[in-house]
């Protein structure tokens, strides 16, 4: 109800109803001896409206007046139980983020250390959004463990973005992939590795197509054996030039979705030759991706893709049983940088 219908109301419609009741004694005692009689014998000498109206008034206004005061007693009342409660609310989600923190940093903690070749365990948050016709995938970290010694630079925040019709694409030739049908995967790669085989100087948006092209030349390979390259369109310099300029590692996990995504550090510097593994899954309602960090050691060492592959499913139950456990309580390979 607006306040101009409320003011009307509750103010002006009783002034109007006491004057129609006036109209109304004035009727009655015209056409009715008896209320004629009444009214000669006991206001004679006084108009009878104005104590009518101010009797009927004051005790409306009076009504009125308890009833707005003692409201705004509830109402406030109400008000700071709301504030508590929302307050309590607030602390009950800190404390839950808190906790959360907690038991990821103590299980990574425990697992990077169980694992001689593991350096490092990173988790990070993302969300999809459709922006002027763009497909945007934004990275959040959110925290992860360390062994001491090592310099690890997690990504803050990063963003990628990509046409939505590609990203489209790709997603509806990755699903007709899983039902081994290679054609649309391949009519894929030609559309897009043609036209980054035009590229001469790279950028982020060309960057984020070489690492849609570069996943599913993996998944044909992984898959099938066909007889496609990403050397068949472009140049080794080129291949260089796109895996240097913007780190894409966790963006192929993420578009990989079910399984882990296998790739290695191929810049100059400490880190060159690291092996990382990340993976999309879902934690507690939201998207996020784990990151593990092996020493670079880990192949040459006969540590192959048999114990990255038990790695991988460790962790993964370790996180799913972390969640488990709290709502019970209520609460492919490539070179190039991560």
């Amino acid at each position: 109800m607006g306040r101009f219908v409320k003011i009307i109301l509750v103010y002006v419609v009783p002034i109007i109803l006491a004057a129609i009741l006036i109209i109304s004694i004035d009727l009655w005692k015209n056409y009715s001896d008896q209320a004629k009689h009444y009214f000669d014998t006991y206001f004679k000498y006084l108009d009878y409206r104005m104590p009518i109206i101010i009797t009927v008034l004051s005790i409306y206004y009076t009504c009125i007046g308890w009833y707005s005061y003692h409201k705004k007693i509830v109402d406030e009342k109400e008000a700071i139980i709301k504030e508590e409660i929302h307050k309590l609310v607030l602390l009950n989600k800190k404390y839950e983020t808190y906790d959360r923190q907690d038991q990821l940093h103590s299980i990574f903690k425990t697992f990077v250390q169980k694992h001689s070749y593991v350096q490092s365990v990173q988790i990070y948050s993302y969300d999809l959004k459709i922006i002027d016709g763009n497909m945007r995938i934004k990275i959040n970290y959110d925290m992860g463990y360390t062994i001491d010694g090592l310099e690890i630079n997690a990504m803050d925040q990063a963003y990628y973005y990509c046409n939505k019709s590609m990203y489209i694409a790709f997603v509806k030739a990755k699903k007709s992939l899983d039902k081994n049908q290679v054609a649309p995967m391949l009519k894929f790669i030609r559309r897009f590795a043609i036209r980054l085989s035009r590229v001469r100087e790279p950028n982020d948006i060309t960057s984020v197509q070489y690492a849609f092209v570069s996943l599913a030349l993996d998944l044909l390979r992984n898959s099938f054996v066909v007889p496609v390259s990403i050397y068949n369109f472009l140049t080794a310099d080129q291949i260089k030039m796109f895996e240097e300029h913007k780190r894409t590692g966790i963006l192929r996990a993420i578009l990989l979705q079910n399984n882990y995504f296998l790739f290695f550090h191929t810049a100059i510097g400490l880190k060159q030759g690291r092996v990382y593994t990340a993976r999309h899954l879902e934690l507690w309602g939201s998207n996020k991706v784990y990151l593990i960090t092996f020493h670079k050691d880990v192949q040459k060492d006969n540590i192959d893709e048999t114990n990255i592959d038990s790695i991988d499913n460790e962790i993964m139950v370790l996180l799913k049983n972390l969640e488990y456990n709290n709502n019970r309580r209520g609460g492919g390979s490539s070179n190039e940088n991560p």
